[in-house]
């Protein structure tokens, strides 16, 4: 009588650190345009609607005060008729006629938005829409140093000098302000660091300042006192890119040369390490197999507990949870390019060009355009490794329906049945879909392009074992 073997836990998402032949179950190969669940289910991600085409001659997009702002620079006024939109002039202070290219930072301090933009001739500045004219929102102290790397914390902006082997921060709750002594000042940054010590990205860690390096990190706890500013620690890991670290769970995640990491404390020892949670993806990434690392930039979704590192068109996702034990990889694509991300009211916006769109749990296409399903697991042996096995069938526990076909020699991956067999919903009250296959080993491979709901939750296989080879 046929034996059987069940497969319902894909927890580890992607994870290539094994061979295709030795990897386990809950490890995939391949996990494209869906994620991990608490569950240990494997879900279509959502899809996206657009919202709307904004006006032209703007370029960002950061949430502040209820509203999801851009800005623009030149002397016209340029106004959204979607009013969860705001743009906001930040004119050139000596050269009024400059667009800009970039918004390096945005963030509300004090219920105005600070910013750090760059126009076309490549020049940076901060402003600060207080409510001054267009034109006169530039910080104006000469110790501000209008750099691109910005961040808000203890009641201070702080932006790394520029020669950056300082950090600048401003007065107290007043970041016009970066030359009242005993107030406003600078961290020595430089002076910590055996390596470079030119610090290229600014995060913060349970209220403690962040200051990365090419090859390495410095923790420093700050206070609103600068008598209180203290160097604590370092970190033998660092990051080359400025805007690809985002705070989730308590934790920095940030792109390293090595792949993606977090500074996370110990729970014994209190010391600060590098914590690979990339390591499961980090050959592939580095590779740029997954994604063009030619500017990445990272982003927390909070509604959808994920850290997104993304360029061009894809995000790498990382879904975490900390109560079911889930902590996995995947790969979204989009049929357009992730310009800019950010989270208002537990939603997700993206901007590309002037169209911006929202992560929507509600559909499954990309504003009417299909998406792909790809997901394929390791090649399961069924606890016999090197045993040929007689595969008569299997059965799919799906949400929706999906496309199977199976891989059955890891020396070969171009071997793969065909045409593949769809499955719809709960197959195990019905028959046996048929696999008929003499293989130590399969693969399976598993496709869902429809416009609905499709989750995986289990496989079966019912096999004979014949012996060894």
């Amino acid at each position: 009588m046929p034996r059987r073997i069940s497969f319902d836990r894909f927890d580890f998402g992607l994870d290539l650190r094994k061979g295709a032949s030795t990897s386990d179950a809950n490890r995939l190969r391949v996990l494209k345009n869906a994620y991990t669940t608490e569950g240990r289910t494997i879900r279509k991600r959502p899809g996206t609607t657009k919202v709307t085409t904004l006006e032209a001659g703007t370029t960002g997009l950061f949430a502040g005060g209820g509203k999801l702002h851009t800005f623009y620079g030149g002397t016209s006024t340029i106004n959204h008729a979607n009013t969860l939109f705001k743009a906001n002039n930040v004119r050139h202070n000596t050269s009024a006629a400059l667009d800009l290219s970039k918004v390096h930072f945005a963030d509300i301090f004090n219920g105005f938005m600070y910013a750090s933009v760059e126009y076309t001739d490549a020049s940076i500045r901060h402003h600060y829409l207080d409510g001054a004219a267009p034109g006169a929102t530039h910080i104006a102290d000469v110790n501000c140093p209008n750099t691109k790397q910005v961040i808000k914390i203890s009641s201070k902006i702080w932006s790394i000098g520029v020669n950056g082997d300082t950090v600048r921060y401003c007065k107290t709750n007043a970041p016009r302000d970066w030359t009242t002594a005993n107030d406003a000042g600078f961290l020595p940054v430089g002076l910590q660091q055996a390596g470079s010590n030119l610090s290229t990205a600014l995060g913060y860690y349970t209220s403690k300042l962040v200051v990365f390096f090419p090859d390495s990190a410095q923790v420093w706890a700050v206070d609103v006192d600068p008598a209180k500013n203290a160097f604590e620690q370092a970190v033998d890991v660092g990051s080359v890119y400025p805007y690809s670290h985002a705070n989730m769970a308590g934790d920095v995640f940030f792109f390293s040369p090595a792949g993606v990491r977090t500074i996370t404390r110990q729970d014994v020892t209190t010391n600060l390490i590098d914590a690979d949670v990339g390591s499961p993806i980090d050959r592939e990434l580095l590779k740029a197999a997954y994604i063009d690392l030619g500017n990445p930039r990272a982003q927390y979704y909070r509604g959808g507990g994920q850290f997104w590192l993304y360029s061009g068109n894809k995000a790498m996702v990382y879904t975490f949870s900390r109560t079911s034990k889930v902590s996995a990889w995947s790969v979204y694509e989009f049929p357009f390019d992730l310009d800019y991300i950010d989270e208002l009211n537990a939603e997700l916006y993206i901007r590309s060009g002037d169209d911006v769109y929202k992560v929507d749990r509600d559909v499954k296409t990309d504003d009417g355009e299909l998406y792909t399903v790809s997901i394929e697991l390791a090649y399961l042996d069924f606890q016999e490794p090197g045993m040929l096995k007689h595969i008569h069938g299997m059965d799919a526990v799906v949400t929706g329906e999906c496309q199977i076909s199976h891989r059955f020699d890891p020396r070969n991956t171009t071997l793969i049945t065909d045409p593949p067999v769809t499955v719809q919903g709960d197959t195990r009250s019905s028959y046996m879909y048929p696999v008929e296959l003499l293989a130590t080993n399969i693969a399976p491979v598993l496709t869902n392009t429809t416009d609905e709901d499709f989750e995986l939750h289990q496989l079966t296989y019912y096999f004979d074992t014949l012996g060894p080879m």
